[in-house]
């Protein structure tokens, strides 16, 4: 039960402003928690500018935190797609750690703690003890909120896919302009010699793959592949059709193709008819994804 509470997805919320200002709050409520209730015999420490070097606390409290999240932006795209809330949890620990060994040392430096492991299991065990409890309290917390908000997304998307495919089925007439005015598609490789025509009523989606392009088709029911050395960047510049958009840094998909929206606390995810693949999408398209739905009602 632990272990799949703990494999849940949970979205890696980077970002270099976001991060900032959340550890500047870190930093500034270990500095005015240790000012204001002096724990740890923090009342007999008999030395100038007392108050100035507890803020020393906050500021290694947010210097180390703020150092992580940016490894954190440098790491590989695909880690952070499969975040989980254990990931996410241990995150938090390691940071934990850090900023205890970092208190640790400037406490040497101010000579309130002996060089010896045990005022370094001492620091730890502080640290965690003020720390560990409002970070797991608020990774849940965030997984709540944003599963609740996903999920109502989610409904909501459901709620036009619902109203589209009642439409498509109930309309007898001949297919829209729309459809025949760009449903042959020609996408050209790096190279500009080498191509793949595509008819847009067959395709479900692109994915990225390394410096190839796996186009995914449905053709006559049965799933047909197709590669193409290219970006998606490249490719999204040459689509022309206002069924096909970009969902995620990985993937391309037809909109008129997608059967059913999950929504859970890492986003979304699109599945498709008669096919079993699943396509993620990214939060930072999930408005456009919405405003498409409703133009094509």
């Amino acid at each position: 039960m632990l272990r799949a509470f703990l494999s849940k997805p949970y979205p890696y919320l980077g970002g270099l402003k976001k991060d900032l200002l959340r550890n500047a709050g870190i930093g500034a409520f270990v500095a005015l928690f240790l000012i204001v209730f002096k724990p740890f015999q923090i009342e007999f420490w008999q030395t100038d500018h007392k108050t100035l070097k507890l803020i020393g606390f906050g500021f290694v409290s947010f210097l180390i935190p703020s150092l992580a999240g940016f490894v954190m932006d440098c790491a590989p795209a695909k880690l952070k797609d499969s975040w989980t809330i254990g990931r996410e949890m241990l995150l938090m620990l390691i940071v934990l750690l850090a900023i205890a060994t970092g208190n640790f040392a400037y406490g040497i430096m101010l000579n309130i703690m002996p060089p010896v492991i045990g005022a370094w299991l001492f620091a730890i065990s502080s640290t965690f003890l003020i720390g560990v409890f409002p970070v797991g309290l608020h990774v849940i917390r965030k997984h709540n909120q944003l599963l609740r908000i996903n999920l109502e997304q989610s409904l909501i998307l459901n709620s036009e896919l619902r109203q589209q495919h009642r439409a498509a089925t109930e309309t007898i007439a001949a297919p829209t302009s729309r459809e025949n005015s760009s449903d042959h598609i020609v996408l050209k490789a790096e190279n500009e010699k080498d191509e793949v025509q595509i008819s847009a009523t067959d395709l479900l989606f692109i994915e990225s793959a390394d410096n190839y392009a796996t186009l995914v088709s449905l053709v006559n029911g049965k799933k047909k592949k197709e590669l193409i050395r290219s970006s998606l960047k490249r490719i999204e510049g040459q689509l022309k059709h206002p069924d096909i958009i970009r969902c995620h840094r990985a993937y391309i998909i037809n909109l008129s193709k997608i059967k059913n929206v999950e929504g859970n606390a890492a986003g979304y995810k699109l599945y498709f008819n008669d096919c079993e693949d699943i396509v993620p999408v990214s939060r930072s398209y999930v408005q456009s994804l919405g405003e498409k739905l409703k133009q094509r009602g």
